[in-house]
């Protein structure tokens, strides 16, 4: 068993499934496949690479898509919200899929708080269920890095607010949520509880990154 697992529960989900919007649809429940969410503008077996992302190939490559899913906090969006100076940040508004309690370590790490973002790549987010076929299973594949268009987004439900697009890239710096991959399909719903488990290999580095040791 890893010794670092943590627990949170979703407080909602969302899918972008509706062509030129600016934002994703709050929903109760999403099917996710190994190909994401079905309709969702992040799913799909295959993507296009990207420059930022994939500079070793030439852009519009066909590669695996590793990147389906999005997901972000109650607690990470408010801060946000705060360094910005805007009253709110609702889901759905950075195009994310999931968005998260906040996290609480178990057995003897009960007291650590961690934020969403501090959860290293590899790291596999576990919805159990009373029957453990149906049990859903979410990789980690990267930090989210924020760009400027969810910021010009809120824009739109802040018109007095000046810049808000920079403001976002910078409030958002470390706090804009995980890139995830589907590694076991299944159903997940607002208000499930799921556990984090640390892989033991990224265990040293990423206890001395956080100042978190026991």
């Amino acid at each position: 068993m890893p010794k670092y697992i943590f627990t949170g529960k979703i407080d909602a989900l969302a899918i972008g499934d509706i062509p030129d919007a600016k934002e994703n649809r709050l929903v109760d429940e999403i099917i996710v496949t190994r190909a994401g969410i079905a309709g969702d503008r992040h799913g799909g077996e295959y993507m296009k690479s990207k420059p930022w992302r994939q500079p070793y190939l030439p852009q519009g490559t066909e590669i695996v898509n590793l990147s389906s899913l999005n997901m972000t906090s109650t607690p990470e969006l408010k801060d946000i919200a705060t360094s910005m100076e805007i009253k709110e940040i609702q889901p759905g508004w950075l195009s994310e899929n999931i968005v998260i309690s906040e996290l609480t370590g178990l057995n003897e790490h009960e007291n650590k708080k961690i934020s969403l973002t501090q959860i290293p790549a590899g790291a596999r987010f576990v919805f159990s269920k009373n029957n453990p076929e149906d049990s859903v299973v979410l990789l980690n594949m990267m930090l989210n890095p924020p760009c400027g268009i969810p910021g010009r987004n809120i824009q739109r439900y802040f018109p007095d607010e000046p810049n808000l697009g920079t403001k976002f890239k910078i409030a958002a710096q470390g706090k804009r949520g995980l890139i995830l991959t589907v590694e076991k399909e299944g159903i997940i719903k607002v208000g499930d509880e799921f556990k984090i488990y640390i892989p033991d290999e990224v265990t040293e580095g990423w206890e001395n990154f956080l100042n978190i040791k026991s």
